[in-house]
């Protein structure tokens, strides 16, 4: 966590804090409430902010913008319904396992479009069906390496 905590800037850590793990439908409050004060778009903000910023770099230089993850956060949606769908629990099992396997080439963006379009129950129920078929936890299937 060191490592990463050295790469966020204030900004970065401010919007982990505002933004993930949030209902949709704050989400929505949030933005709204936003252009309602400032007479802007928090979407605009978040993107001119974190333009040059990259949260998960690799050493090949790839890696999946800060702004971008932002931007599937604030779409503000679980495409679940807010529940645990079981054939789309055993897809995002999969995919996560494909996502994570190609070596040296973890595929952010579906990591993250997974773990920012799902509701807690459903990812709840994806970590136990993927501990469950791949016999290990998906924490230990993406080392730190991959995502610093």
């Amino acid at each position: 966590m060191d490592v990463v905590g050295a790469r966020l800037t204030s900004v970065e850590l401010l919007l982990n804090e505002l933004l993930i793990g949030r209902h949709p439908v704050e989400i929505k409050l949030l933005r709204d409430a936003y252009r309602a004060e400032h007479n802007k778009s928090l979407d605009d903000l978040v993107a001119g902010e974190l333009s040059a910023s990259t949260l998960h770099k690799r050493a090949d230089g790839a890696g999946m913008k800060t702004r971008d993850a932002f931007a599937i956060i604030l779409q503000g949606r679980w495409d679940d319904g807010g529940f645990a769908n079981p054939a789309m629990v055993e897809q995002d099992v999969e995919r996560l396992h494909r996502a994570l396997s190609i070596l040296g080439n973890t595929q952010e963006i579906d990591v993250c479009s997974i773990v920012f379009t799902r509701s807690p129950v459903h990812l709840q129920a994806v970590i136990n069906a993927y501990r469950a078929r791949h016999h290990r936890s998906l924490l230990d299937s993406a080392p730190e390496a991959r995502f610093v």
